[in-house]
């Protein structure tokens, strides 16, 4: 059996009901493109408030440029924006369009008192909300009025508000939704214009108080200052004033100690000699407040030459020497190459000022070296790259003894002016280390320390290498 072909010249009959769906699919599709429509039209103008808004960062350049926008695309012909005022927590008007002053003054009245509960109920409810008529207010010259809250962390911080005079258009219901989107719009920018002010005052004053800590530290330095400068001319003038009586009592206490008077009897002899030792031990304590006091006030001269370093280590070692057999204290020199016979080291230094750096150092260790113990003296040259000075290389004297250490808390402050961490019956001034690292850096270089409790110490004296003539 041949197969049946269905017929494609056949007319097909259109019927009313079909008709009346294609009329409805049509009216369906129309109000989706004007839904469509409305909602693009929407976003577009979100957008472009968004846009307006997003470069300011002052609340009353926000409340402008929202009121301008707000009037333009709305085509209502008055618009208002208020503000919480945060000295008084009332709302004031911030910026408006077509308002005149006489309504102005109005509606600031009726934000401020209850005359006009509508109308302020308008304005600043918690919801967006339309009135017309009397409702609005007799006597503004506003017929139709809608207001959307500008909502900050739950609370009324503002609003947005159009309004039409008798006569005009009503305002379009779409607009109820728009101002809902521009006040929410219109909330993060003032939110992030307080953030941004906050920040700014915030800065403001610290930068004001750091100003203010600065004026009052820099007070308080120059006050210190000046009492440091009068503390060093008082030490430098007492000092002198003290030094020359006390040179002429040694002159005398000479003169009595040699016979030049006449012969002492045995206790005469020991209260004399007592005289001297105390009468030395003073000038010593004078003497070191006059390079403290020069120190201080920048008055140290130095006569900086050419100074062969192992002349004067051999020097401080034979002055020191007594000192050293009477403790039974071994004192040594380190010979190496540079202490060798012959060879010898030049130190860009101030003789006198060099050999009382080290005679200091050698006597210390010598006073704070147990009996039977040992001190070893020793010299080397250091190469620029070691001391990290690219113009010269230093050379390094190590006075190293056995004695008790300092331990790590100590081994700055032993340098620090009066301090002493040695048992109170043991002599000294507690300047002798302060003057000498002074000296040492008036040279160019330094005086360190690195000692072991219970080992000894390493004085190590850096100075300039000078080169050779």
């Amino acid at each position: 059996m041949d197969a049946i072909e269905p017929r494609t010249d056949a007319p097909y009959l259109v019927t009313r009901r079909d008709e009346e769906g294609a009329e409805d699919e049509t009216g369906q599709a129309h109000v989706l493109i004007a839904e469509l429509d409305r909602q693009r039209r929407r976003s577009d103008t979100l957008l472009a408030l968004s846009s307006a808004l997003a470069g300011l960062q002052d609340g009353t350049e926000i409340a402008r440029a929202l009121c301008a926008f707000v009037t333009l695309a709305s085509g209502a012909p008055f618009a208002m924006v208020g503000r919480r005022d945060p000295g008084t927590s009332r709302f004031v008007v911030a910026a408006t369009e077509g308002l005149d002053v006489h309504q102005v003054s109005l509606i600031s009245a009726a934000l401020r008192t209850a005359d006009r509960p509508s109308l302020r109920d308008l304005l600043v409810g918690s919801t967006t909300a339309r009135a017309s008529g009397e409702a609005v207010g007799l006597g503004m010259g506003i017929e139709q009025a809608m207001g959307a809250p500008i909502l900050i962390d739950g609370e009324t911080e503002g609003f947005i508000a159009l309004g039409a005079p008798p006569g005009s258009a009503v305002l379009a219901d779409e607009w109820e939704e728009l101002l809902t989107a521009f006040a929410a719009l219109t909330a993060t920018a003032l939110a992030r214009a307080d953030a941004v002010g906050a920040l700014a005052r915030q800065r403001d004053l610290l930068a004001s108080e750091v100003e203010e800590r600065n004026r009052n530290l820099r007070t308080v330095i120059d006050e210190l200052r000046r009492a440091s400068d009068a503390k060093t001319a008082f030490l430098a003038n007492v000092s002198h004033e003290l030094r020359t009586p006390l040179t002429a009592i040694l002159g005398f206490v000479e003169i009595l100690a040699t016979g030049m008077d006449g012969p002492l009897n045995p206790d005469q002899t020991r209260d004399v000699e007592t005289i001297q030792r105390s009468s030395r031990h003073l000038l010593d304590l004078i003497d070191d407040l006059i390079d403290v006091a020069s120190i201080e006030g920048g008055r140290m001269q130095l006569i900086v030459g050419p100074v062969v370093a192992d002349e004067v280590i051999r020097d401080a070692i034979d002055t020191i020497r007594p000192l050293a057999v009477a403790k039974r204290i071994s004192l040594e020199v380190d010979r190496h190459e540079a202490m060798a016979e012959g060879h010898r080291i030049l130190v860009s230094a101030d003789r006198g000022r060099l050999r009382e750096i080290v005679l200091n150092i050698l006597s210390n260790a010598v006073k704070f070296t147990p009996r039977g113990g040992r001190v070893v003296v020793g010299v080397a040259v250091e190469p620029a790259a070691v001391t990290g000075d690219v113009a010269r290389a230093m050379v390094a004297i190590e006075i190293r003894d056995s004695g008790l250490g300092i331990s790590p808390a100590d081994q700055e402050r032993i340098f620090e002016k009066f301090v002493r961490i040695a048992p109170a019956a043991t002599p000294g001034t507690g300047l002798g280390l302060t003057i000498s690292r002074e000296l040492a850096r008036l040279h160019g270089g330094d005086l360190t320390v690195a000692s072991t409790v219970g080992l000894g110490s390493t004085f190590t004296i850096r100075v300039p290498l000078a080169a050779e003539r």
